[in-house]
This record gives C-alpha cells, sequence and structure tokens, in this order.
C-alpha cells in the first residue's frame, strides 16, 4: 500500500484523546452487572474439587484449540483496511496503537486478580478457598471463550486502519481484536468478587472491583487495541462467566 494512502487513513485517524477515555468509560458503564441477590448465606461443597481441577484444565485445552488448529492464523487481507468499514459506534475511537497505555492495562488487570484473589483467600478458611478457586475458573473460561470468539470472528485490531498498519500485516493477533481478553478476565474478576462481597453484605468492595474493570476496558480503547463493542463484548463474557460458575459451584 502507497505510503500516501497509509497518511490519509493515520491523519483521518487522530481524536482527541480525553474524549476518547470519557466516551469509553460511558460505555463500559452500561456493561450488565450482576444483582445484588446474591448477599445471601449459603453452603460451601468442597474448597478446591476435583470438578474445579478438571474444570480449568478442560479450559485450558479449549484456549489452546484456535492455534492448535491454525483456525484463522493467516494475514489480514487489508493493510491499512478502508475506515469506512468500521461501524459508526467504534469509528470514534479509531487511534494509533499507545503502547503506554496498553501496558498499563495489563498492570491494572495483574492488580486487579492479585487484590481480589488475596481478599477472597485470606483468613476466610474454606470459604475463601471456596470463592477464589471459582474465581481462577470463571477466568479461565473466560478466557477460553473468549480466545474461541476471537478466532471464529477474526476482526481486524484498530491498528489495521491506520498508517501503523503495514507493521503488523504479517501479525495473526492483529485479527483478534473481538471480544477483549482483557476486559473478559478482568470482568469475570471483578464479577467473582462482588459476588462474594455481596454475598457477606458488603456493597462498595464489590463495585469498587467492577468499576476497575471497567477501567481496565477502557484503557484497552485508549491504547487502540480495542474498539468498544470489543470491550463491552468481553465484559459480557466475563461477567456470564462468573455467574455461571457461581450459580454451579455455590
Amino acid at each position: 500500500m502507497g505510503s500516501g494512502a497509509s497518511t490519509i487513513v493515520q491523519t483521518a485517524c487522530k481524536t482527541h484523546k480525553p474524549r476518547r477515555a470519557a466516551v469509553a468509560l460511558a460505555v463500559i458503564s452500561i456493561t450488565l452487572l450482576p444483582s445484588t441477590s446474591w448477599a445471601q448465606t449459603v453452603t460451601v461443597r468442597e474448597p478446591v474439587g476435583r470438578s474445579q481441577v478438571l474444570s480449568v484444565a478442560a479450559s485450558g485445552v479449549v484456549f489452546l484449540i484456535p492455534r492448535t488448529l491454525n483456525i484463522r492464523e493467516g494475514p489480514p487481507g487489508c493493510a491499512p483496511c478502508a475506515r469506512g468499514a468500521i461501524p459508526g459506534y467504534d469509528r470514534w475511537a479509531l487511534t494509533s496503537l499507545d503502547h503506554g497505555w496498553s501496558a498499563a492495562s495489563s498492570v491494572a488487570l495483574g492488580g486487579l486478580a492479585a487484590v481480589t484473589w488475596f481478599d477472597m483467600a485470606r483468613g476466610r478458611g474454606k470459604q475463601g478457598l471456596s470463592e477464589w478457586s471459582a474465581s481462577v475458573e470463571s477466568v479461565s473460561w473466560a478466557l477460553a471463550t473468549t480466545e474461541i470468539f476471537k478466532a471464529a470472528l477474526a476482526r481486524n485490531r484498530p491498528i489495521l486502519y491506520t498508517g501503523d498498519a503495514v507493521d503488523v500485516a504479517d501479525v495473526t493477533d492483529s485479527r483478534r481484536s473481538l471480544p477483549s481478553g482483557h476486559a473478559s478476565a478482568a470482568f469475570a474478576l471483578a464479577t467473582s468478587y462482588a459476588i462474594a462481597q455481596w454475598r457477606r453484605g458488603n456493597k462498595l468492595p464489590g463495585w469498587l472491583a467492577m468499576a476497575a474493570a471497567g477501567g481496565v476496558g477502557a484503557m484497552r480503547v485508549i491504547a487502540g487495541r480495542h474498539f468498544p463493542s470489543d470491550v463491552v463484548a468481553g465484559a459480557a463474557l466475563g461477567t456470564a462467566s462468573a455467574v455461571v460458575i457461581q450459580t454451579i459451584r455455590f
């Protein structure tokens, strides 16, 4: 692709970051959140049983299927791609890749995992260990299903619509934008933690965790790694994974 076309696309993609951040947070804030009806006493069946171990192992197998079977492993069909092909609700967020925000989103996700898992497990005996194992299981299935959808949908990442597209034209991951894995994992973590807190009647910590997950998703949009709809889809998958696992385990 000629340098002139790349320059035109890159120029068209420039937006104001404060506006992107505000709209990203607004989009993510309307993502479906679980109900506080979870605030109830439950009977713990087993802290970490064979079924949980097998479930996490199975999710690992599912996660590896797309790469093992080389599903949609080819390069993208365009670099750069036509900006007009992007839906209007995503087009506003189109921007060049920002490595700083991308790294920050990964750090924030790791911090969310560390804080929620530590708080679940500390000083609560079998109950805390059960909550922790359910959270791990939720995240593992959220990431597994996300990987399957990424391969099946093969949506181009935002960078393929900018002048930097030629630099990633041969990178398979540039076709794995929908849904966002960071958002999926973050909302699986936050929802699992929130349900555990609401079960004890503690509402604020759960909502703070959900807000932190929304922040992770917003940073992925600001970084140019994902479109807003990628993040919303990932948030829905992560939330659903946590709710399903909580329903099964408690």
